[in-house]
């Protein structure tokens, strides 16, 4: 990503994810390599920060991918989101006494439970890096159907309206 206060044109693009995103829309941003998708996240990022949505940004290349089963994956990202929240003590505790589950019951459970416990605003999780899932040592699908299924859920989970998830890669 730029740096604050390099040069930056703005694109349409711009306007766009910041208008769906403040809608509470899932997005995505899918394309090539340094056409400055890190510089939309990022300033979208800022921009949503100062109208008051609370942001995380994860980047999946940094929980790995060789030798990790799914449950250390889905861990790993559980505990990215709530660091960059200042509740990753607390997503650690509700892992550890939550053994019980699938990998992915137990991340839906983590961000219902923690972390939108524990942030009252709105919530932009910012995946970055999505090509990352494709060398995970498992199908993606779950990761990708979870988020179809918190986005769903808000029908019956008011809490859930809060959580909007923009991918990237």
């Amino acid at each position: 990503a730029l740096p604050a206060g390099a040069l930056y044109i703005r694109r349409p693009a711009d306007e766009e994810l910041l208008r769906n995103l403040k809608l509470r829309h899932p997005c995505y941003v899918i394309g090539p390599h340094q056409i400055g998708k890190s510089s939309l996240r990022s300033r979208t990022q800022v921009a949503l920060s100062a109208s008051g949505v609370r942001c995380a940004t994860v980047d999946l290349q940094s929980l790995g991918v060789n030798a990790i089963s799914q449950s250390e994956w889905f861990e790993a990202l559980s505990y990215e989101i709530g660091d960059r929240l200042g509740c990753g003590e607390a997503v650690l505790t509700y892992l550890h006494e939550r053994g019980h589950g699938t990998p992915v019951q137990r991340w839906m459970g983590c961000l219902r439970e923690v972390i939108l416990s524990a942030v009252p605003e709105d919530l932009v999780v910012f995946i970055d890096e999505l090509q990352a899932t494709e060398h995970l040592r498992f199908p993606p699908d779950d990761f990708l159907g979870a988020i179809r299924a918190l986005y769903n859920g808000r029908t019956d989970a008011p809490d859930l309206a809060r959580l909007t998830f923009c991918l990237i890669g």
